[in-house]
């Protein structure tokens, strides 16, 4: 079902059921309503007739000549009738709007032989009828008495119903008509409007639709309403400019992984096919096997770059962060540089007292790629600074040298895979592209950041890496470690 559908029907239930309630509730506050003035007029008209008989201890008198009583029209058909009788079942008087009808006779002789049984003729349909009797205490002998003047006399007012029924009739009659029709005319125009609100949604579908790999910049066209559609078309590009900007990164990272791969292989082929045109001496098939071992060599760490690259990030979790006192394990780790040519060029300017949460292998890996390409890319003698410092809840590592430098508008595209700056190319040193990406990655998994920093002369790689808990705010003594290199100042 569509959700236009689904709207319709859950505003018409709620529609529906809250007319239902309302024409219930109506009904019934106009039927008690009705039922109340129908009884008030009866009873009113019962004691407005009382009112008018005189009681005495020894007699009732009823004159109609003397008494004026006026409950209405009573020529009215539909108005009051009431009946006035004595203790012998005789008319005494009677209302004007009582007939020789068959409906007015019953009532006289509900009034007449009520008062001998108790339980006077059934009354026709539709009729409500109330009797009032008045009696004397000590009656006078039927001698003694007035014409006007009776022991007993017995007062029966009855109101037909039939107003009352028709009036509730009329009254359920159009709620049923009612009801349904608004019922009807709130499900033509909750569906309109369904679909007007919705419309954009519909819209939106069909655009994504038609929206092609080929077309990386075609976006979702946003309402200027500033809805909440409006945000989902936002999000949605937004969504969109996320997985067109990874597609291209991809087709980029496919297109200068195979151009990588090509230069190795293509080396390969050469120095296979020359090695085949003749027979060759053995130191010859030395120096091919030489190069091809070195060729192979530079091709299996374009691919565990290239793998490690591929990997998603929930998959490059790897070990656990440990806490590392960083001075103590940056002089251990310096090491293994002991016998590199550059060496004699390292500055090493270290705070003591700075613990780190961090994955020694990973770090290891970063610190090579940077302190590898700062003797690759600076000329011998120049001087390369290592430092370490803590700055605002960070321990910061950085490794300056003096370089070719990396120009301004190349700083943050250093990072990305296979980006090879000018400079580099121009002066012909071998290299993937790949070190300075898979540093930044790395540090990602262990919450830290890599920047470069462009100089006039040279360049400066920043590290920063999260503080163990422990960590003092003031540095620490140097504590008893490992021999020290002598350039650590």
């Amino acid at each position: 079902m569509k959700l236009v559908n689904r709207v319709s029907v859950f505003f018409l239930a709620s529609i529906g059921g809250v007319l239902l309630l309302f024409s219930v509730v109506l009904y019934a506050l106009a039927s008690h309503y009705l039922q109340e003035q129908f009884d008030h007029q009866l009873t009113t008209s019962l004691q407005t007739l009382v009112a008018a008989i005189e009681v005495e201890p020894d007699d009732v008198k009823w004159e109609p000549s003397d008494h004026t009583v006026s409950l209405g029209d009573e020529s009215d058909h539909n108005e009051v009738r009431w009946v006035v009788v004595d203790e012998a079942g005789l008319v005494v008087d009677q209302s004007p709007n009582l007939t020789t009808s068959p409906e007015d006779w019953a009532i006289i002789d509900y009034a007449r032989k009520e008062r001998v049984d108790g339980k006077g003729p059934p009354l026709p349909a539709d009729w409500r009828v109330l009797q009032y009797r008045l009696f004397a205490t000590a009656p006078k002998p039927i001698e003694l008495r007035d014409p006007l003047e009776r022991s007993e006399l017995i007062v029966t007012v009855a109101l037909s119903t039939k107003d009352l029924h028709a009036t509730l009739n009329r009254l359920a009659l159009a709620l049923a008509t009612l009801s349904p029709t608004i019922l009807l005319l709130a499900a033509v125009g909750g569906r309109w409007v369904g679909r007007r609100a919705l419309q954009p949604l519909e819209d939106m579908a069909q655009e994504v639709r038609q929206i092609r790999p080929a077309e990386p910049d075609r976006r979702l066209t946003v309402s200027p309403a500033g809805d909440e559609l409006s945000e989902l078309a936002l999000a949605f590009n937004g969504l969109l400019d996320q997985l067109f900007s990874a597609f291209e990164r991809e087709k980029r990272f496919a297109g200068d992984a195979a151009h990588q791969l090509r230069t190795p292989l293509t080396v390969l082929e050469g120095e296979i096919d020359v090695a085949l045109r003749r027979s060759r001496t053995v130191a010859e098939y030395e120096r091919t096997l030489g190069v091809l071992k070195n060729q192979v060599g530079d091709l299996k760490g374009i691919i565990e770059s290239l793998l490690f690259l591929a990997r998603s990030e929930g998959d490059q979790a790897g070990p656990a962060p440990t806490t590392v006192a960083l001075e103590t394990w940056l002089v251990e780790y310096c090491d293994k540089w002991q016998r590199h040519p550059r060496w004699p060029d390292v500055a090493l300017k270290l705070q003591t007292g700075i613990a780190v949460e961090t994955v020694p292998v990973f770090l290891s890996q970063v610190l090579d790629n940077v302190l590898g390409n700062a003797m690759k890319y600076s000329p011998a003698g120049s001087t390369i600074e290592v430092r370490l410092e803590k700055s605002r809840g960070e321990a910061v590592l950085s490794v300056a040298d003096e370089g070719i430098g990396v120009s301004p508008d190349e700083v943050e595209a250093i990072f990305r895979p296979f980006y090879r700056t000018t400079l580099a190319r121009k002066a012909g040193h071998a290299g993937t592209g790949l070190g300075l990406t898979i540093a930044a990655r790395l540090l990602q998994t262990m919450r830290g950041r890599i920047e470069c920093r462009s100089q006039a002369v040279g360049s400066t790689f920043v590290i920063y890496l999260p503080l163990a808990a422990e960590t003092p705010d003031e540095p620490a003594p140097v504590r008893p470690a490992a021999p020290q290199p002598a350039n650590v100042t």
